[in-house]
């Protein structure tokens, strides 16, 4: 995995019940589970974007493949799930996350990446994710 794209783990420092509201509706990109803030960025081939500002469109998104331990970008689309419950993770560099319960993620445990939805996670767990 490349350190200059991707930070090869984060720790969890908290995570906290936050309240979704109007502006702050979670968004779906179809091929993945879960739900994340439409706040959230990511890594587009236009650069990083807000999850919101692509509701219903068809998008190339940056993902890291661990067959070929590259970085690639692959077709998704993004689409509003509604107004849901949303939970916010802290990252030990400070940045946050917020997402429903059902999200999944890549957690290092065990020396070993799994795959765990947000409500496996817990407070100490090794989080991989885009610097």
């Amino acid at each position: 995995m490349s350190e200059a794209q991707w930070s090869i783990i984060e720790l969890v420092e908290n995570i906290k019940k936050t309240l979704s509201t109007d502006k702050d509706f979670p968004i779906i990109i179809d091929g993945l589970t879960g739900c994340l803030s439409g706040d959230t960025k990511i890594k587009t081939l236009n650069g990083d974007e807000l999850l919101k500002s692509l509701n219903n469109k068809i998008i190339e998104v940056e993902s890291y493949n661990f067959e070929n331990d590259k970085i690639e970008f692959n077709k998704a689309k993004v689409f509003s799930s509604g107004i849901k419950q949303l939970y916010e993770i802290t990252l030990e560099d400070g940045r946050k996350i917020k997402a429903t319960l059902n999200h999944t993620f890549f957690v290092k445990r065990n020396n070993k990446i799994k795959e765990l939805k947000l409500k496996d996670i817990k407070e100490g767990d090794e989080l991989i994710c885009q610097k």
